[in-house]
């Protein structure tokens, strides 16, 4: 994952693996930033490589929002709540994203907006949320993974079970989220660090 994230680093710079002109690899001991900074002249026109590298190298938040309820029944939020705790567990493990508290994202004052904008108002890059509809004992879990810059829905997902067997299941769900959306979020992040790429 590192020589993943340093490659894309390189790319943003206009550096590589042979080059090595701002990231040098030192073997047996990992990158070394390599670039001169002065302070001479005057300020450039738009972000120099300094920058740049601030940029390309910041971890974006995830915020995992409480799913909602199309029809709200009392029985159902220790399950919903439950499964947006799972997931929020599950990527927390992964460490490359830092994942927003439980308290923030539970938040009753922003629950009536848009995820997007939830996002954007907690400073997430990214969000996570869906709605669970029911009908008698079935149950429909929708499950989404949105840009809050741009809005758009990276992944999304569907499950239909009986509502016991989804709580049963909310550990093995929130697993199975973390696992399809852990490549949408590596995707989506390298082709954002790559349309901030330097002009040539």
């Amino acid at each position: 994952a590192l020589s993943s994230r340093i490659k894309s680093a390189r790319q943003a710079l206009g550096d590589d693996g042979q080059a090595q002109r701002w990231i040098r690899t030192l073997h047996g001991q990992g990158f070394r930033f390599v670039g001169e900074v002065s302070a001479e002249g005057p300020a450039p026109a738009g972000p120099g490589p300094s920058e740049r590298l601030v940029e390309v190298m910041s971890r974006p938040m995830v915020a995992v929002f409480p799913f909602q309820q199309e029809h709200p029944d009392p029985r159902d939020a220790y399950f919903v709540d439950g499964l947006a705790e799972d997931l929020m567990a599950e990527l927390a493990s992964w460490r490359w994203f830092p994942i927003l508290s439980r308290n923030t994202a539970f938040d009753p004052a922003r629950r009536g907006l848009p995820i997007a904008e939830r996002a954007a108002a907690v400073g997430a890059r990214y969000a996570i949320g869906g709605r669970i509809h029911r009908a008698d004992r079935q149950a429909r879990l929708s499950i989404e993974l949105v840009d809050a810059d741009s809005g758009a829905q990276l992944w999304s997902a569907r499950y239909e079970r009986d509502l016991d067997a989804l709580v049963e299941m909310q550990g093995e769900i929130a697993a199975e989220v973390f696992q399809r959306i852990e490549p949408e979020l590596n995707s989506a992040e390298r082709r954002r660090i790559l349309r901030k790429a330097p002009a040539e």
